[in-house]
């Protein structure tokens, strides 16, 4: 998983980069990068796939923090909902741990998930989304994070919403805690 979702893009991210920047200027580039709402919130059972999605969104926030803004190269993470790509009937699941088996987990829900696909094949169409990421190159000015799919934007006003409220309720914690008071 982290072979193809991170160690694959960061090799394309580094070549597409160079090229970008050495040979494409002063044109630069659009680099887009394919995550997932997966990258935005973890879930039960995609364990590694959430977490070498969350890897390419710290990969790809980080290098566009470190581009010049002179090569004139943008970097928008594509966080994708569910789509019906045919993907899904080809998930593979395995026997669950027995500590993950009782009802009203998340797991057992997920896996309930898994067991009527129907629900997922009826998603996202994959080709008014491609129709919405060629829209994206066109923009002078693209966005950074670009979550796609109405649960795509959905995970990412809750984990918004999440981490603000985590964040104004802990906040005091940090008073006093700079060096020399």
């Amino acid at each position: 998983m982290f072979d193809v979702n991170f160690w694959g893009a960061m090799n394309v991210s580094k070549e597409a980069l160079r090229v970008f920047r050495e040979v494409n200027k002063p044109a630069g580039g659009r680099l887009l990068q394919v995550s997932s709402m997966a990258g935005l919130v973890g879930g039960p059972a995609l364990t590694i796939y959430h977490a070498s999605k969350f890897a390419l969104e710290g990969l790809s926030e980080s290098i566009a923090a470190e581009i010049d803004p002179e090569w004139n190269i943008k970097v928008t993470l594509i966080e994708l909902g569910v789509y019906n790509t045919g993907g899904i009937d080809r998930i593979v699941v395995m026997p669950s741990h027995p500590a993950y088996t009782q009802p009203g987990s998340a797991i057992t829900a997920f896996r309930g998930l898994l067991d009527n696909r129907d629900g997922l094949r009826n998603t996202g169409d994959p080709a008014k989304a491609a129709a919405a990421m060629y829209k994206l190159t066109t923009l002078p000015n693209p966005p950074l994070h670009l979550p796609l799919g109405k649960d795509s934007v959905a995970a990412a006003r809750s984990k918004v919403a999440q981490l603000a409220a985590e964040t104004d309720q802990y906040e005091s914690w940090s008073d006093g805690l700079k060096v020399g008071e």
